[in-house]
């Protein structure tokens, strides 16, 4: 009972007890249940043992009728159990609070990142489009093209910032569900570095992968992760360092590896670079997401793996 967690274990522990010690079967059923289960059985109330009350039911072999000594040890059995019973109840009463607590101050965290991260954007495509409004004859060609530029490029932050607030959320309520197949581990890279297109194009990239090398994985989303990893590399390095992408076979696991030669983590995302809305040394909510590592970490934790950053 000292080792319980749940109401069913104290439950197993109680008739297993009552089994060893009395060489007789028993039952643990809640008072409601108990008029179907208990003809012919003796009747052991758990006192203050919850809602619906708790009754111990106890069948003795034929012909053995409890002595007193035997009647006050089941009592004293089925008041321990009482106790246990109140711990777990207890325990599960804390843990749902602590975790209604920790969901508050997600879905808090959550909340002020997406209002910092969709303001900037918002604000910009309500000027552009209110210049656009207020002064469209005042305003030569070049200009009109530049704001109406302004409203495509924040309207497309926009839309990727919720893209990948939803697919992180549906990751982290496991509603994503994989679909793995043997991947070359060489068209997974070149499938991202082409999802990137012309901003790869100038950088020194350098790509290693084990000759045939197959893994196994759910490539839309190792592709996801490996876009966002080299988004995160190409924004935070200048435009003379290098980057360089691995992969690396071990022992029953394979390793996804993308590293560069710019300034490294800034203190303070180092400590946990894939939490939510964390951005850079200097960079704003309009150079990215703050989701990109949080969704490699997701992708990660799917796979049965684990993610790392140094």
């Amino acid at each position: 009972l000292l080792v319980a967690r749940t109401p069913h274990e104290v439950g197993d522990g109680l008739v297993a007890a009552v089994q060893d010690t009395f060489a007789a079967s028993a039952t643990l059923v809640s008072a409601d249940d108990e008029r179907s289960a208990g003809d012919g059985a003796q009747r052991v109330p758990l006192p203050h043992g919850g809602s619906p009350p708790q009754v111990l039911l106890v069948r003795w072999p034929a012909g053995h009728a409890a002595s007193p000594e035997e009647r006050q040890l089941l009592d004293a059995f089925a008041n321990q159990a009482a106790l246990a019973l109140q711990r777990t109840r207890a325990e599960q009463h804390r843990s749902r609070a602590a975790l209604e607590a920790e969901t508050e101050r997600l879905r808090n965290t959550l909340l002020s990142g997406i209002s910092h991260d969709f303001r900037t954007p918002l604000t910009t495509i309500i000027g552009s489009a209110a210049s656009l409004l207020e002064q469209h004859d005042a305003l030569d060609a070049p200009r009109r093209n530049e704001l109406l530029r302004h409203i495509v490029d924040e309207a497309g932050r926009l839309h990727q910032s919720m893209s990948d607030l939803l697919d992180l959320t549906r990751m982290e309520e496991q509603a994503v569900r994989l679909r793995c197949e043997w991947c070359p581990a060489d068209e997974l890279v070149q499938e991202a570095r082409a999802r990137l297109g012309e901003r790869l194009q100038p950088r020194r990239l350098r790509v290693s992968t084990p000759p045939e090398a197959i893994v196994w994985c759910d490539p839309r989303l190792v592709q996801q992760a490996l876009v966002n990893l080299l988004d995160n590399a190409l924004r935070h390095t200048p435009g003379d360092a290098a980057i360089e992408v691995r992969v690396e076979l071990g022992a029953g696991e394979w390793r996804l590896v993308v590293g560069d030669d710019g300034p490294g983590l800034p203190a303070a995302v180092a400590r946990d670079p894939f939490k939510k809305f964390a951005h850079g040394r200097g960079e704003s909510a309009s150079s990215g997401t703050g989701l990109g590592l949080a969704i490699c970490a997701a992708v990660a934790r799917l796979h049965q793996g684990r993610i790392e950053a140094a």
